[in-house]
């Protein structure tokens, strides 16, 4: 094998290497450039104010949790007798219902959010 076979063997080698990671590398910008056609490449909204609103929404519903509590603990004492409302059940009960509506008023919050966006 001469001088010349090899460098065009050597050429050939090289253009093999070159179109095979000029492959990968558009198949790579490929998958990491998802947008498409008419898509904007700024997203209005992120992770970061999607975490942002969830705290918010938590914390929104941790406070109608509280204002529930304080709300049926005040109801009752206006309305049930002494007996009843210096009961361990009542405390249980009114923390298991402000419990839940502040539950349900998240996940309805959430909801909403996600059929307005």
């Amino acid at each position: 094998m001469g001088d010349r076979e090899r460098q065009k063997k050597f050429e050939q080698q090289a253009s093999i290497k070159s179109s095979e990671y000029d492959r990968q590398n558009t198949n790579l910008l490929r998958q990491a450039n998802f947008t498409g056609r008419g898509q904007n490449f700024l997203p209005h909204e992120g992770p970061q104010h999607r975490a942002t609103h969830d705290l918010l929404l938590q914390v929104v519903s941790a406070i109608i949790g509280i204002g529930i509590f304080f709300l049926v603990m005040y109801g009752g004492k206006l309305l049930l007798s002494e007996e009843m409302y210096s009961g361990i059940s009542f405390l249980v009960i009114d923390l298991l219902v402000s419990v839940v509506i502040a539950y349900v008023s998240f996940r309805v919050m959430k909801k909403a959010r996600k059929t307005t966006c």
